[in-house]
């Protein structure tokens, strides 16, 4: 079974493989006169040049050129421009695994740089879900990590074991939203609020169906519609602390997954109360949004500014 991926294969990319811009290739890859000395004590072209591309590697991105992996043209014609080296000659590089191990291990050494381990799974998981507070980007998520090993001069694992842990961050960042949207929430509450997605008798849609089809033209002919729905509202008992309870964007984040559902969809979900909090009050520019046309402020409605 394919393991589930959170990155995008451009993001994927961006995080973990060697730059295509000319500038960063020249900025990341050109080598100092003590790294060129390095290099040249390897006896023959060929390991001279793969042990440069693995200090290139090594130093950025920061991880392990894979055994099976070729590096880009752009960059291998750099770094044989640099050598005076032939371009073919990589390609009779480290027949031998045991001179790849040799030449990893001294370069290691020399750039005070050391593999993932795990003993870096906490700390990952504590950054990823610091990170997932406020954002489901699996970029930023699995960046935040990558920028912290950078910074610790740990080597990046594979972006499949970093995507593991920013997905299950991610996912207790969710669930820990839910439940403290629902905190303090009283049965009496969440009654009325599924009450909302049922059809009562002699209606054709549910009360949320009705809600979030108020009249948007800003005339005077639709403010008594307004009105009547926001009266709907404070009868629910929704304070309106609710939005501060959780990071800004995590509560935008919960808005645009609510506003395209029907209160069909909504019955799936549990709590369905927390789903009702973000739904009632889209703030991703959706139709809830735009009810500021009508002057409405804080504390009006369901308690969300």
């Amino acid at each position: 079974m394919t393991p589930r991926q959170l990155l995008s294969p451009q993001a994927r990319a961006a995080l973990f493989d060697p730059p295509t811009e000319v500038r960063a290739i020249v900025r990341h890859y050109t080598f100092s006169i003590e790294d060129l000395a390095l290099i040249r004590q390897r006896r023959r072209n060929a390991n001279r040049f793969g042990f440069a591309v693995h200090l290139a590697y090594l130093r950025f991105p920061g991880r392990v050129l894979g055994p099976s992996e070729t590096p880009p043209a752009h960059l291998l014609a750099f770094i044989a421009d640099q050598l005076r080296i032939d371009l073919k000659a990589f390609g009779d590089y480290a027949q031998r695994d045991e001179t790849r191990r040799e030449h990893l291990a001294e370069l290691q050494a020399y750039l005070g740089v050391r593999p993932f381990g795990r003993q870096d799974y906490r700390t990952m998981a504590r950054i990823a879900s610091n990170e997932s507070i406020g954002t489901d980007r699996g970029d930023a998520i699995v960046g935040a990590m990558v920028v912290h090993l950078r910074q610790q001069s740990i080597l990046l694992p594979s972006a499949a074991v970093l995507e593991k842990i920013a997905l299950a961050a991610r996912a207790r960042a969710r669930k820990q939203a839910y439940k403290a949207l629902t905190a303090g929430v009283d049965q009496a509450v969440r009654e009325k609020l599924d009450a909302l997605i049922q059809v009562a008798d002699g209606e054709t849609r549910t009360a949320f169906a009705w809600l979030r089809e108020w009249p948007e033209a800003p005339v005077q002919k639709n403010l008594a519609a307004i009105v009547e729905r926001l009266q709907l509202l404070r009868t629910l008992g929704i304070g309106p602390d609710r939005e501060q309870r959780i990071h800004r964007a995590r509560y935008a984040a919960i808005a645009r997954e609510t506003a395209i559902l029907s209160a069909q969809h909504l019955h799936r979900f549990e709590p369905t109360a927390a789903c009702h909090l973000g739904g009632l009050c889209p703030r991703d520019g959706s139709r809830g949004d735009r009810c500021r046309a009508y002057d409405v402020r804080q504390n009006d409605g369901c308690g969300v500014p």
